[in-house]
């Protein structure tokens, strides 16, 4: 009998996760429909160009740092600066960057060798690149990142036709490896669900979602929130950032430019390290956010395939083979589908990568969960963490 309880217990949780993802699937609908992108046709010749000055921090960089560099000095953009932090590498990062200025005075290096007592290592290097900024554009992107040759000019463009105090861009993510590729809708899928371009861009919602890979901010306005000294001690200053410019009512949009930006899903072992870290970032800043997140992740994520295994088990092992049994094992295999058919989507209209990928759902949905909670008990019993920055 207690079994028969239990059983009927877990079926209803079953049903809210189905209905989760059910429910991700027309916000998913709802983001790819409704979301800005940028024109993707060549921009007019005719708008103002202001001042733009990129800043870029890189911290053992030395196998992205060249192809970013390229990519931003080869813009046909004609004013612009590009100032790029090295931020206490241990690798070449710092030595590819000065042969980089010899080339092209429109290169300018900062070289850090320490960061001050309260500050995260990320938020100095970006301040600094700030303190001898000269544009009225302030443009930060990461040392990862590829620019096609247009990308600053219609991003300016877009961001003064739309009277925009700030343009958050969204970039195409690129995988190269099999296992990377199979991980990458899932790992991808939160910005065409619950972190879509549609809620940021809506100023009745008070939900932000901004990522600090590539935003362009007014520099007036960059000042008005305080500039990364307000957020010094933040290690995701970019969502404080974003929350800051909301509460002031500034114009902020998150518009899809997957044709003009790109970036790399390095490996999986670099993955679940980086969902280790955002855990344990968020543990410091809210205890009960951090437990409760890690908490859906795993009952989103990873129970489905639990479920599947238990109900598995006991159909074969119990006399009662209908209900709720049976009716468990069905939705198990229902979520789990629902699961690969929303990745198979983000996959193909998404991500521009074949469909098929998205069967590395349950896979990848075990990765995340293992990885968030990782970097939960760590937080908790207060063990370090490799950060990147």
């Amino acid at each position: 009998m207690y079994l028969y309880y239990f059983n009927f217990f877990l079926l209803i949780l079953l049903f809210l996760v189905i209905g989760t993802w059910i429910f991700m699937i027309y916000l998913w609908v709802r983001s790819i429909r409704y979301s800005p992108k940028l024109n993707e046709k060549k921009h007019s010749s005719l708008y103002p160009r202001p001042k733009v000055s990129i800043i870029i921090p890189a911290r053992n960089e030395e196998k992205n740092i060249r192809k970013c560099i390229d990519s931003l000095l080869n813009q046909n953009y004609p004013n612009f600066e590009l100032i790029l932090i090295n931020d206490r590498s241990t690798d070449n990062t710092l030595s590819i960057v000065k042969q980089e200025s010899l080339k092209d005075d429109r290169l300018k290096v900062i070289d850090i060798k320490s960061i001050p007592a309260g500050w995260v290592g990320n938020n100095w290097a970006l301040y600094q690149g700030y303190l001898i900024a000269t544009g009225d554009l302030l443009l930060f992107t990461d040392a990862d990142t590829y620019h096609m040759n247009d990308s600053i000019g219609i991003c300016v463009k877009y961001l003064i036709e739309n009277d925009l105090d700030t343009l958050n861009l969204l970039p195409n993510i690129l995988a190269h490896s099999l296992f990377t590729k199979l991980i990458l809708p899932m790992y991808s899928l939160d910005r065409h669900t619950f972190c879509s371009p549609v809620d940021t861009n809506d100023p009745k919602k008070k939900a932000v979602y901004f990522h600090g890979i590539y935003f362009m901010i007014k520099r007036d306005v960059y000042e008005k929130i305080g500039t990364h000294a307000s957020f010094k001690d933040k290690y995701s200053a970019d969502v404080f950032i974003g929350n800051k410019l909301k509460e002031l009512k500034f114009k902020i949009n998150r518009v899809r430019g997957e044709f003009n930006l790109s970036t790399t899903l390095r490996s999986v072992k670099y993955v679940f390290n980086q969902s280790s870290r955002i855990m344990h970032r968020s543990y410091q800043e809210s205890k009960l956010a951090a437990i409760r997140n890690t908490l859906s992740l795993l009952v989103v994520e990873f129970s489905p395939l639990v479920f599947l295994a238990y109900s598995i088990f006991v159909t074969q092992f119990n006399d009662s083979k209908l209900f709720p049994e049976t009716v468990l094992l069905i939705i198990s295999i229902s979520t789990i589908l629902v699961m690969i058919i929303l990745c198979s989507l983000q996959s193909r209209f998404a991500l521009y990568q074949s469909a098929l990928y998205g069967f590395g759902a349950p896979i990848a949905g075990c990765i995340f969960s293992c990885a968030y909670a990782v970097g939960l008990f760590k937080a908790i019993g207060k063990a370090s963490v490799n950060w990147r920055q």
